[in-house]
């Protein structure tokens, strides 16, 4: 981090040493034209932290945690803000905005590389909100509550900052216009995290010990459950289609390319207001159990809301950046309960699968090749065990990177029956739907599955120097 700070320190000073016709010195003003919304109240937060030597903002002066509390905002304080200078002397907000401008415009460089390849890029939309949210639109938030979740033992974990339900056509319903048309900006697609949290939320108080946060041994934020949870449902469909849906359109986005992750606790109740509006529906097989979870589950007929849903409603995975890894999840202590319904579903010998962790996974991996829309997250596609993230921790997570050879650690995980063996799920997808009778085909998938279980060249580099 210091060393990425130095580097854009560096580029700073010669950017302001630009002269004022610059093409980059337009472009940038260009970029503060089009983000007012947010950009010079994130910058104006930093500054309030380089004033209170914390980026923590509770823990600033009274005057610098409500410098917007008001409508107008306290424009004397606003105005010194804007001053604050950093140890080096720069211009706190200046810098700021200058290295946003330099995150947009690589990620735009990005998509324009990606989409010359044919590759879309969608973003991971939170549906949390950060202190500069809350500190910068506070009409918009619950003073003391936040989203949460149930996490086990009668516990809650709390999230984020809340967006005041009471208050959709107002300054949040604006909010949350805002934040989804700047991902529709950017990005081909969007995945909406815990989208159900818009349409059934969960709204916690969180707790304190001594004055402080309260934090389990996991390190959850601990919190409980308000008596009068925001009664939303009919406003579930207004978010989705007058404020999600309306970005996406302002933006060109189709609403197949939103996808809606319906994981929670409250997400069976969310499905009316999302049902036929176009957004795909995210589900994961990691809680997959013989009357829930599983992908023969969706696509089954009955009175259950997650029934009746047909391929193209939904696309489903076996665990998303929250969750436990493939590999991970074979070797779990519940993982026993999901022999069960996938060898009955696949076809497959239980008791293969019962104790074998890489056939568990292959056939997880499989079980994703019965139905038209899969996903999964690039450590299980190649074979990792690592975790993307680890909720409510701080570190180590969002640093998974793969190496430069790539292509060697996926062949060589794929020899060690590790990994998403292609050919192997799709023989056995296709032998589910047909009484596990082979075929031609499933002969062919057999044959290449083996032959990337083998120990040779890893790599299509060294593939083409032995055969040719």
């Amino acid at each position: 981090d210091d060393g990425q700070k130095a580097m854009l320190k560096k580029a700073y000073q010669n950017f302001i040493n630009l002269d004022d016709n610059s093409p980059l010195i337009r472009e940038f003003e260009n970029f503060k034209n089009e983000n007012q919304y947010w950009l010079e109240k994130d910058s104006l937060f930093e500054a309030a932290a380089v004033e209170n030597n914390s980026e923590d903002m509770n823990t600033w002066s009274q005057r610098d945690q409500n410098v917007f509390a008001s409508a107008n905002g306290d424009k004397q304080r606003i105005s010194e803000l804007l001053q604050t200078e950093d140890e080096d002397g720069d211009n706190v907000v200046n810098f700021n905005e200058f290295v946003q401008f330099i995150a947009d415009k690589q990620q735009k460089e990005s998509k324009e590389k990606f989409h010359a390849q044919g590759i879309e890029i969608y973003g991971d939309c939170l549906i949390g909100f950060s202190q500069k949210d809350f500190w910068a639109h506070k009409s918009a938030f619950y003073p003391n509550y936040e989203f949460g979740c149930e996490i086990g033992d009668g516990k809650h974990s709390c999230w984020s900052p809340a967006i005041n339900f009471n208050d959709l056509h107002g300054e949040a319903g604006k909010l949350l216009y805002e934040k989804f048309n700047l991902y529709f900006k950017r990005y081909d697609g969007v995945r909406v995290d815990a989208a159900w949290q818009f349409i059934n939320p969960l709204i916690c108080e969180p707790e304190y010990i001594n004055g402080q946060p309260a934090f389990d041994d996991k390190g959850n934020k601990l919190g409980h459950p308000i008596s009068n949870q925001p009664q939303v449902a009919n406003n579930g469909t207004y978010i989705i289609k007058d404020i999600i849906l309306k970005a996406a359109k302002d933006n060109n986005v189709s609403p197949n390319k939103i996808l809606l992750e319906m994981l929670g606790g409250n997400s069976y109740n969310s499905l009316d207001a999302v049902k036929n509006l176009g957004p795909q529906l995210i589900h994961i097989t990691r809680y997959g159990s013989e009357g829930w979870g599983r992908v023969k589950y969706y696509e089954s007929h009955g009175e259950n809301k997650y029934q009746n849903l047909k391929p193209g409603d939904y696309i489903i995975g076996p665990g998303t950046h929250d969750d436990y890894s493939l590999i991970e999840q074979s070797k779990s202590h519940d993982a026993k309960g999901r022999t069960g319904y996938l060898s009955q579903d696949l076809h497959l010998n239980k008791h293969e699968l019962d104790g074998n962790e890489k056939k568990l996974a292959g056939a997880i991996f499989a079980e994703l090749f019965t139905t038209s829309n899969q996903f999964a997250t690039l450590p299980d596609i190649i074979g990792s065990e690592r975790r993307i993230n680890q909720p409510n921790t701080s570190e180590g997570n969002w640093a998974y990177r793969t190496s430069q050879d790539f292509e060697k650690q996926y062949f060589s995980n794929l020899a060690q029956e590790k990994g998403l063996n292609a050919p192997d799920a799709m023989s056995k997808a296709l032998k589910a739907k047909h009484n596990g009778q082979s075929s031609q085909i499933t002969d062919k998938l057999d044959k290449y599955a083996s032959i990337l279980r083998e120990n040779g060249p890893m790599t299509t580099k060294d593939a083409d120097k032995l055969y040719k």
